[in-house]
């Protein structure tokens, strides 16, 4: 099992609220893009504005990999063939509610990945879509659990309509709408959500686990919304596993 990490929430892009009252000219001149960790805590209640990208960004899952030794982590070893499926949530900080793939209603057959060791399953185009291509506010936050499973179909996807009910429930799922309908965002505000986000993944890891799924992997992905978007595949490589992204 491997936590596969790509930057953080603290990387995420604010600047101060005053300044976006400046005009176009000046705000060129002065703006200074900021990372939420850099917030002091003297300021914590304090306004900012969310650093809205400049481009639209969207992001799929390409391609999964069992790599070597996959197999020696399980009960079960030497299967000619694993059913693996991944749980991805995904989220900016523009307000919008929490994207899951899979989604509720989905047919476990629809997900559930059958695949031999040391081989990979590629899928078309630019891959399992996880952040539908648009503008991204403050930054793009990704999370992918990857599970192996030896369950009947049915209850796999009872498993996915718990989870997905979860997601709607969550803490983050709250604040996010939160940030919905204010004009700024506070430090406390982050605060909260970073605790919130560690928080869902900890309750979606405890409720497939106690189902009897094993966890393979996770990838936890977050990507500033003021830094350069290169479009492309990226790969990254876990303890057993390599996924590969299509960012687009």
């Amino acid at each position: 099992m491997a936590l596969i990490n790509v930057g953080k929430i603290d990387s995420f892009a604010i600047e101060a609220k005053s300044a976006i009252q400046k005009s176009e000219p000046e705000l060129r001149s002065i703006r200074s893009f900021s990372r939420l960790r850099e917030i002091p805590d003297s300021t914590a209640s304090g306004n900012f504005e969310l650093i809205t990208s400049e481009d639209q960004r969207g992001l799929g899952l390409k391609e999964i990999q069992l790599m070597k030794g996959f197999e020696g982590n399980f009960q079960q070893p030497f299967k000619p063939t694993h059913e693996v499926y991944f749980i991805a949530w995904t989220w900016d900080l523009s307000g919008q509610p929490l994207f899951l793939y899979p989604e509720e209603r989905m047919r476990a057959e629809d997900f559930i990945i059958l695949i031999k060791n040391r081989d990979a399953r590629e899928f078309i185009g630019q891959g399992i879509n996880l952040f539908s291509k648009r503008e991204v506010k403050g930054g793009m936050a990704v999370r992918v659990q990857l599970w192996k499973s030896d369950k009947k179909p049915r209850e796999v996807a009872q498993k996915i309509s718990d989870i997905a009910q979860k997601i709607k429930e969550s803490k983050l799922n709250h604040l996010l709408s939160l940030v919905s309908m204010s004009t700024g965002i506070t430090g406390t505000t982050v605060a909260l959500i970073k605790e919130a986000s560690a928080e869902l993944s900890g309750i979606i890891i405890d409720t497939l686990r106690g189902k009897g799924d094993d966890y393979v992997d996770l990838f936890e992905g977050y990507f500033a919304s003021d830094q350069p978007w290169v479009t492309g595949q990226e790969m990254y490589m876990g303890n057993s596993t390599n996924i590969t992204f299509s960012k687009y």
